[in-house]
């Protein structure tokens, strides 16, 4: 009888390690963060908006997640104070964002914060530790998105 791949030792301590990675940095960014009223998740939406250099279906896509998702979290963030939304020419369905003084110093204290995180998670690790990891992962999402 061919063995679970839940009874397979790598497959289990991949799993763990990543996720208790996953719960330390979201543990210690809580921590860092808790004069901010904003998540790690929102501070990031806040910056590509700042950044303004992607549209609403690319900010979408690179957070991973539906544009349905992403209007919802644009619409908490304005009606919080964080961002402003403004009408583009003639057209009412179009519209530009823009971070308000409020939206960016929220922003800076989980953009300084996550720094501090980053470099200490990744602090020991060389240029080539860091390519080897990618490729894992990026071997990972390929087999899971390739049709069998």
């Amino acid at each position: 009888m061919n063995q679970s791949i839940f009874e397979n030792v790598y497959f289990k301590e991949a799993m763990q390690t990543m996720s208790l990675l996953k719960k330390l940095f979201h543990q210690q960014c809580l921590e860092l963060t808790d004069d901010v009223h904003i998540t790690k998740e929102q501070g990031i939406l806040l910056h590509m908006i700042d950044e303004g250099t992607l549209t609403q279906s690319q900010i979408a896509k690179h957070l991973h997640i539906s544009k349905a998702t992403l209007s919802v979290r644009i619409k908490r963030l304005e009606e919080a104070g964080y961002i402003k939304r403004q009408i583009t020419s003639g057209d009412h369905r179009k519209y530009s964002l823009s971070i308000t003084k409020q939206g960016e110093e929220e922003c800076q204290k989980v953009a300084k914060a996550m720094d501090h995180l980053v470099r200490k998670m990744i602090r020991s690790l060389s240029i080539d530790d860091y390519n080897e990891i990618m490729q894992i992962l990026h071997t990972m999402i390929h087999n899971l998105q390739e049709e069998e």
